[in-house]
């Protein structure tokens, strides 16, 4: 089942892979560099994703912020987080959420098997209200299966998606489109299953139309790969299907 719902780094024409040493390197000279966006917001903060933004976050020097819902689950943050408690289907919490923030990741839970509009609601929120701030840079998990993408796919997990997730799938969809038609600078990551583990910094991404096996990746490489798109430019745009 997907658990989304809770080298070198160049282009080819076939999918490519991130080698651990240059991703320390660089990423290395970025923080000290290069960092253009410092300030950063999680949605989702409280989530099994969405904490090991947090985590990497800090420790990779950004000054984070968490919209978080429940007081209780906020309890959970580690040291360091800005939190804020409110409800992200709220646009004045979002709006404040936002205030002096360079940039968003969005790691929103839906509602498991039932049928939800969560991720849809809460994104368009959050590209409103960004928009109205004048802010670009938005970073976006989905989940693999969606449009062309569904190629990264064995026949087995399409039946599971296409049956057992429709709902889930359709939310992710709708919030794909939002975000597509946002006229920010948007990268999103497209997970198959979401399995806990170390980083590896050790993954594959893909483009929709190429050749491409999504099996799973460990959360923390998913939001290992989400906060080098915080300052790597060439992915902006782009839709990515990331696999061990």
């Amino acid at each position: 089942m997907f658990m989304c719902f809770d080298s070198i780094y160049e282009w080819n024409t076939k999918w490519f892979s991130v080698s651990e040493s240059t991703v320390l390197r660089l990423g290395r000279h970025m923080m000290s560099d290069s960092m253009k966006h410092k300030n950063i917001v999680i949605f989702g903060g409280t989530g099994q994703t969405g904490m090991e933004l947090v985590r990497q976050g800090l420790t990779a020097g950004y000054n984070v912020r968490v919209l978080a819902r429940s007081p209780e689950k906020s309890k959970r943050l580690p040291k360091g987080v800005d939190v804020q408690i409110g409800d992200a289907t709220n646009p004045d919490a979002v709006s404040a959420a936002l205030q002096n923030q360079d940039a968003v990741l969005c790691a929103v839970g839906g509602q498991g098997l039932r049928d939800s509009t969560t991720r849809t609601t809460i994104t368009k929120i959050i590209v409103e209200e960004m928009q109205k701030q004048s802010i670009q840079r938005l970073i976006v998990c989905s989940v693999v299966g969606i449009g062309e993408s569904s190629s990264h796919l064995g026949w087995f997990s399409r039946l599971v998606t296409g049956f057992f997730l429709k709902h889930a799938m359709a939310d992710h969809r709708n919030q794909e489109d939002i975000v597509k038609n946002s006229g920010l600078d948007v990268v999103v990551f497209r997970p198959p299953q979401l399995v806990n583990g170390e980083k590896t910094e050790s993954y594959n991404l893909a483009k929709a139309t190429e050749d491409f096996s999504a099996t799973k990746v460990c959360r923390a490489d998913v939001a290992h790969a989400m906060i080098r798109a915080l300052e790597e430019d060439t992915w902006l745009g782009s839709f990515l299907s990331i696999s061990s």
